[in-house]
């Protein structure tokens, strides 16, 4: 497959006494440098005009597959001056032209044909090992449970964690330390409060509460001094900076719909700060910056809709206000946060299913927390559970994703131009029922655990390390 790609300069407005004489002319040759896989950075020598500098040209972006002349409407245009854009969203292992000119403010263009050529290269090398040494598993966690710069696994059984590892050598194995709770786990979650390089554990028993777990001589302890009971918890336990002290605060919801937050007042100390009423029962909840201010925002969710509270700082939140209708949340009843539109902010994002095949990725952009209409992206196979990180590092999230029927891991990747196209497979794996995002090779790019909880399975997907 061939894609076209023209780039063309535009001359800054000015007044319509000014005459438009001669056309602009290009100077020099276009050039290409590889970014990634799915990046390349293209520059280019400023047009010359009558008229105008150099510094007052903006430069317009053609995506638009097999066009040579830049006919029709730019996908991008830049700032004044900028000599240089970083296309992002190709394909890997594809060949790419690009034809860059010159246009006036009477639209006139130069007349030179150069074109530029480049091929992408592959993605990476991708392999999957696999896992099976248990007779059941409740759940999985990635975390960083010793002091490796690698992620390891969590595997919840009953009371018991066990920690798989990624070897030197791709072996795929238990490591230390493993774990043992005074009670079965309802929910686990792992984040660093201490100063050393092991992750606290924070891990919700059906009796004992909220309790928190610290590394000391050698083993896990809990800690005496914290501990929260005889809340009906729903959902997950988030560790978020919530006052911008530095200090990691916990916010959940309970199953009668209050968030509450327990502020840090040390690395060691958490008291009761605020609790705040949604009117949902059994909400779901997500807690981002997603407008511009920094402060974090909540978003809650269950059955019977969507509402948004805006952060204001000092634990207080605005009213709850209705932000999307249930009809519109899918059949996963899962948002997430991601960047998907390239405006820098946080996006909501769920998945949805027509007609029982196909899938759509349904999401809606957060400007200063209005949500807009839905865009929907259709996306052929039908999917089931799915996470969105930048895996390519172009700073948008991409969509990773499981296949329904075929088991398929799938990689859709998004761009700053709001697309997302399905261009490879990850790997292959049996019965997915969760999905968990590290570094486990220790690469400093994300790898992806597939875990199949019936079986007592778990995949993990890396690239190879060239």
């Amino acid at each position: 497959m061939r894609y076209w790609l023209v780039a063309v300069a535009l001359l800054s407005m000015v007044s319509c006494s000014d005459v438009i004489s001669d056309p602009p002319e290009f100077v020099g040759q276009a050039t290409a440098s590889i970014v990634s896989a799915t990046q390349v950075s293209i520059s280019w020598q400023a047009g010359t005009d009558d008229l105008n500098e150099a510094h007052e040209l903006r430069y317009a972006i053609w995506f638009e597959s097999g066009s040579e002349n830049g006919e029709g409407e730019p996908d991008i245009v830049t700032n004044e001056g900028v000599l240089s854009y970083n296309l992002d969203g190709l394909t890997p292992e594809t060949d790419y032209e690009v034809l860059v000119r010159v246009r006036d403010r009477g639209f006139h263009l130069s007349e030179n044909d150069q074109t530029l050529s480049f091929t992408t290269p592959a993605l990476g090398e991708y392999v999957t090992v696999t896992y099976r040494g248990y007779a059941s598993i409740d759940d999985v966690v990635a975390a960083h449970a010793n002091s490796t710069d690698r992620m390891q696994l969590g595997l919840v059984d009953g009371r018991d964690i066990t920690w798989l590892g990624l070897g030197e050598d791709g072996s795929f194995n238990t490591v230390g330390p493993q774990f043992r709770a005074e009670e079965n786990i309802a929910d686990f979650v792992p984040f660093r409060t201490s100063t050393d390089d092991y992750d606290d554990f924070w891990i919700l028993h059906p009796q004992l509460g909220l309790t928190r777990y610290v590394w000391s001589a050698g083993e896990y302890q809990r800690d005496d001094d914290f501990q929260i009971v005889e809340l009906p918890f729903a959902g997950t336990i988030h560790a978020m900076d919530v006052d911008a002290d530095g200090l990691l605060d916990l916010v959940f919801a309970t199953e009668a719909g209050a968030v509450v937050i327990y502020k840090a007042t040390d690395s060691d100390t958490w008291v009761w700060e605020s609790t705040s009423f949604s009117g949902h029962l059994q909400p779901h909840l997500l807690v981002a910056a997603f407008d511009d201010d920094e402060l974090l925002d909540l978003v809650i969710w269950s059955d019977t809709g969507v509402d948004v509270a805006k952060g204001e700082g000092d634990f207080a939140f605005e009213t709850w206000r209705q932000g999307l209708p249930a009809s519109q949340v899918g059949g996963t009843n899962v948002i997430k946060a991601a960047e998907v539109s390239g405006d820098g902010l946080l996006d909501l994002v769920s998945i949805r299913y027509e007609d029982g095949s196909n899938t759509l990725l349904h999401w809606w952009q957060a400007a200063d927390l209005e949500f807009g209409d839905a865009r929907d992206i259709e996306i052929d196979p039908t999917l089931g559970p799915f996470e969105l990180i930048d895996w390519d590092g172009n700073l948008i999230s991409d969509l990773i994703a499981v296949q329904s029927e075929g088991n398929n891991v799938l990689l859709f990747p998004g761009s700053s131009r709001s697309v997302i196209n399905m261009y490879r497979g990850l790997g292959a794996v049996d019965d997915p029922d969760q999905l968990e995002l590290g570094d486990f090779n220790g690469d400093g790019r994300p790898d992806l655990a597939v875990v199949d909880l019936q079986e007592a399975r778990v995949s993990l997907v890396y690239t190879r390390n060239q």
